[in-house]
């Protein structure tokens, strides 16, 4: 049996990347991204309670930008901040945004005893996912969906999958036929986001490959008698026409058990490489595969640069995909 599953959930809970509790206002040297409010009106009031009727702190003044209490707290129209060692409410206004700052922190802002909280998304780049059988992971990002079917061979047909797939990946998996479905991140930046961590592990390519990354490249060759490839939606890099070529996003820079941080909100797919999955904090992994049985006569099947794991016989891709879902051990959300 080619799935197994996996288990290495941290110990701990794991909430956001970056904590810190701050106690004196001597810490000044502390240089990271951190959840801001800024405002962009020549003025905005800050008061001492979420009403506009409440005792007023002082102003904001344009392009100043203050840091937040929390990021998900919800106030009736108002954000909170951390203003002259206190916390502050201001209305919620198109150029009052939250957004995500750089530099030292303000300590002659921040409320002594704060738990400062960064919250994790999904990393920096335009990239693609294989979706899960649940969709695309993450509300923060914009995630685009599309998908691929593939015509394999219908004499004597043989594609292989790894038992119960559909409860996993997304798509549909017959002995003569596979769909595969994609999450297309086409926004390179969101707010909070980080570059992609170290590891091993390969992404679907849109655009330029993230920092850190290598390209290369799978080409199926698909069923050459009545072929019905199809595909649909926004779709990674490659070419989609009688036969399939997908370009991919790489990496191995770290011991895949080195475990990284990513949203632990939803399920996700990544792709195999180096013959492990990579670990990530907060997440149990399951080890899918499939094989395609591609072309019998005259196969141009074929790999290029640095790709995700095939084990194939050169003639039919098998391919390798790391299932991750919670493993209760907290979540991080993205």
């Amino acid at each position: 049996m080619h799935a197994h599953n996996q288990t290495h959930g941290a110990k701990m809970r794991i909430s956001f990347v970056l904590v810190l509790i701050i106690y004196s206002a001597s810490f000044v040297n502390v240089v990271a991204d951190y959840p801001c409010v800024c405002n962009y009106k020549d003025y905005t009031p800050v008061y001492s309670q979420a009403s506009t009727g409440a005792t007023m702190f002082g102003y904001m003044n344009k392009f100043d930008c203050k840091p937040v209490r929390e990021v998900h707290g919800c106030y009736s129209g108002f954000l909170v901040i951390q203003f002259e060692n206190k916390y502050g409410y201001v209305a919620e206004d198109p150029n009052v945004r939250l957004q995500s700052c750089t530099g030292n922190y303000p300590f002659n802002d921040l409320v002594l005893g704060h738990l400062l909280q960064i919250p994790v998304t999904w990393p920096l780049g335009t990239y693609g996912l294989m979706e899960t059988s649940a969709g695309c992971p993450g509300a923060r990002v914009p995630w685009q969906s599309g998908w691929r079917h593939y015509d394999t061979e219908d004499s004597g047909p043989s594609n292989r999958y790894s038992s119960g797939i559909s409860s996993s990946l997304g798509g549909s998996f017959a002995s003569n036929n596979i769909k595969t479905s994609f999450c297309i991140k086409t926004v390179s930046t969101t707010p909070f986001a980080r570059e992609w961590p170290r590891g091993s592990y390969c992404l679907l390519k849109y655009g330029n490959c993230p920092n850190g990354f290598s390209e290369g490249s799978i080409y199926w060759d698909d069923e050459d008698s009545s072929n019905a490839n199809d595909k649909g939606g926004i779709l990674p890099d490659g070419s989609y026409d009688r036969d399939t070529r997908i370009n991919y996003c790489c990496r191995n820079d770290r011991q895949s058990s080195a475990a990284m941080t990513l949203p632990t909100d939803r399920p996700f797919v990544l792709m195999r490489y180096g013959g492990k999955c990579q670990t990530v904090y907060g997440m149990s992994f399951t080890n899918l595969f499939v094989c395609w049985d591609d072309a019998d006569n005259s196969n141009k099947d074929s790999v290029s640069g640095m790709h995700p794991d095939d084990t194939g016989d050169g003639h039919n891709h098998e391919l390798h995909f790391c299932y991750y879902q919670s493993s209760g051990h907290g979540g991080i959300m993205g």
